[in-house]
């Protein structure tokens, strides 16, 4: 470890990595709900309901990619 490296810095790109993987689940899960919502002719729940729930996150990751408050809302906790 580098004397000027911090825990904190050390951590940044693991939460970048995991910011993208957890991106790409969250649209690919977006794609699911919608894909469902056609299957069953239920637009409103997946409209009100699935697509805020994926984007959200994703716009908590861009926006504050190493921020506590983020983590929870991704996993739902």
């Amino acid at each position: 470890m580098d004397s000027s490296s911090s825990p904190r810095d050390l951590l940044t790109g693991v939460y970048v990595r995991a910011n993208r993987l957890m991106e790409l689940l969250l649209i690919v899960l977006c794609f699911a709900t919608l894909g469902m919502a056609a299957v069953h002719d239920l637009w409103w729940p997946a409209l009100v309901v699935g697509l805020p729930a994926s984007i959200l996150p994703i716009v908590m990751i861009r926006c504050w990619p190493t921020a506590a408050p983020g983590r929870p809302a991704i996993s739902g906790r």
